[in-house]
């Protein structure tokens, strides 16, 4: 749909700019939704 549309022109706009990593807070329950849905990973503590 839309979003994801819209989802993929932010992600071409950023790596357009040269962005390698973008860090997102999420609550404990939406880590699934970013990680299964969006493809996002989470860092490490080191990270």
């Amino acid at each position: 749909g839309y979003f994801q549309s819209l989802f993929s022109c932010i992600g071409s706009l950023l790596a357009n700019l040269n962005v390698k990593n973008l860090v997102l807070p999420a609550a404990e329950g939406a880590e699934s939704i970013w990680t299964k849905k969006f493809g996002f990973n989470k860092l490490s503590d080191e990270e």
